[in-house]
């Protein structure tokens, strides 16, 4: 059985290789999640497809992404940090 830890390294080594398909196999049926929104809020997505519509396309740029961090939360919960460069039509972005 996946450990909460390898599903979140698995969601971002699939985003990081642009395999939505492998994205969406790690995803429970009944998800919720919290994303963060561009106002510095958040949103609450519920379900596997919710939450993929809000995961940007980088298929026009170029970019890594790295884990930085994974801790427990609770039971069956991990918070995790990552950290992205990225570069598109000349602009960067490093958060």
């Amino acid at each position: 059985m996946a450990t909460p830890e390898s599903v979140f390294r698995g969601m971002v080594e699939a985003f990081g290789a642009g395999d939505r398909a492998a994205m969406r196999g790690l995803l429970a049926d009944d998800l919720v999640a919290y994303i963060t929104n561009a106002d510095g809020g958040v949103d609450r997505v519920d379900g596997p497809d919710g939450y993929l519509k809000r995961v940007p396309d980088g298929a026009d740029a170029s970019y890594t992404v790295d884990v930085t961090q994974v801790v427990t939360v609770a039971e069956g919960q991990v918070l995790g940090m990552v950290e992205i460069k990225a570069e598109r039509q000349g602009r960067t972005l490093h958060n």
